[in-house]
């Protein structure tokens, strides 16, 4: 039978306040025996809870890291590359990080091939999202390069838009991308789109305007 340690003894041998020891025996349902009015348990479970109480007071929790990344809790997608990347403990109540280990992969993303797409969405570089991320464009990156390259501003949201103008296909994929679908085209494709646009938008331009850019 392993030997019995009180909370007095975890207290002053380990650094677990008593309190802390007879609130996880209540909490975990650990067995216990009362020894001359003091609460004691096993010397092997009072290791598992000796360790869990240093891990957590030297971590950050989920949820914090979450939030020095403004992202949400909820994200699942961003909690399994910083599991990937970072040493971690799983309780029953929660997923802690060593906050020296943490601290540094928040403060260096890049370091640790972290990227970030429209500014609110992490991915791993080399993954499935980087490729396409990489090797395709939307239509919001059109937009931003054919007024970047031609010095007209256009309001279109979509390519069926672009291709019922320009009556020609074009290959659109739908890529789910972190949960929600992107309409995208490989890049090499970008500069013949944009010329056929642009003489498309300098043809019709002086007709309809509005029709052209809207």
């Amino acid at each position: 039978m392993s030997r019995m340690i009180t909370a007095r003894e975890i207290e002053s041998e380990y650094g677990v306040p008593a309190n802390a020891v007879r609130s996880a025996v209540k909490r975990f349902h650990i067995e216990c025996q009362n020894i001359g009015g003091f609460i004691s348990i096993s010397l092997q479970d009072a290791e598992k809870l000796i360790f869990d109480y240093h891990a957590k007071q030297d971590s950050y929790t989920w949820q914090e890291v979450a939030k020095k990344l403004n992202a949400s809790p909820a994200n699942t997608n961003l909690k399994n590359i910083i599991n990937f990347i970072l040493p971690h403990y799983c309780f029953p109540c929660g997923t802690y990080y060593p906050i020296r280990d943490a601290d540094d992969v928040l403060g260096h993303l890049e370091q640790y091939h972290i990227k970030k797409y429209k500014d609110k969405y992490y991915y791993l570089e080399d993954g499935r999202e980087d490729f396409y991320i990489t090797n395709y464009f939307t239509i919001s990156e059109f937009r931003n390069a054919f007024e970047e390259k031609y010095d007209i501003r256009l309001k279109l949201s979509n390519f069926d838009k672009i291709q019922s103008q320009l009556e020609k296909p074009y290959p659109v994929e739908t890529v789910n991308l972190f949960g929600f679908s992107e309409y995208m085209i490989p890049w090499k494709y970008m500069e013949q789109l944009m010329e056929d646009y642009h003489i498309y938008y300098i043809l019709k331009a002086e007709v309809n305007p509005y029709e052209v850019s809207r």
